[in-house]
């Protein structure tokens, strides 16, 4: 990862920022191809540059980041500094280590590519795949880049049809019978900013899980 460093103060329930930083330049990008041959949890080293910050919560930041082919993904930055005691902060990164190989077993699921520690900045990140762009799509620029949710959808569309929610609505719940088929529960809600979207598939943000 980058040597600029996240922000550690950074406190559970705000809502995401489309433009929070001052981009840097990343080499051009694509946003296709974030199958299960992505990165994996396999140790290797990583060579990821962050890029901008894109949103707040779950007790951290979620970074635009860019990657040494030139690919866009999401890094989730967790810090220990959000949690009073060492339990939930450890029980957080236990469930995403968890959860990593699950996410890649349902189309409907973000999915998990790489997960690390650095006990030694009082965090942990996770990387994953990134939703499309709100305007357009999967033609993404670093510079404007605003993820596409069901709640930014509504704001742009004003509702959806009767077909399109029986979709997403089918997605959401196979997603949820996943987690459980696999001994994981979904500890938050489900809310509108909580949905992104991406060109064929709806990816529920349900990476905060635990074990039951």
């Amino acid at each position: 990862m980058s040597d600029e460093q996240p922000n550690p103060n950074a406190r559970e329930g705000s809502e995401p920022e489309a433009n929070d930083s001052t981009p840097v330049q990343p080499s051009p990008g694509k946003a296709s191809d974030y199958g299960s041959d992505a990165a994996t949890s396999s140790g290797t080293e990583l060579d990821y540059q962050l890029v901008r910050r894109i949103g707040r919560g779950s007790y951290g930041e979620v970074w635009l980041a860019c990657d040494k082919e030139g690919i866009y993904r999401a890094v989730k930055v967790v810090f220990r500094a959000s949690f009073d005691h060492d339990r939930p902060y450890d029980r957080e990164y236990d469930g995403i280590r968890k959860f990593e190989p699950v996410s890649r077993s349902y189309d409907n699921q973000v999915q998990i590519l790489h997960v690390g520690r650095q006990d030694e900045m009082g965090r942990f990140y996770y990387i994953m795949e990134l939703a499309d762009d709100q305007n357009t799509g999967q033609d993404i620029d670093a510079r404007t880049y605003v993820p596409k949710t069901i709640k930014s959808e509504l704001e742009k569309r004003g509702r959806f049809s009767v077909q399109e929610c029986l979709t997403i609505g089918t997605a959401l719940a196979g997603a949820l019978e996943n987690l459980h088929q696999h001994g994981l529960i979904h500890r938050k809600d489900t809310s509108r900013r909580k949905v992104r979207l991406r060109r064929r598939r709806t990816s529920s943000r349900l990476e905060r899980s635990c074990m039951k």
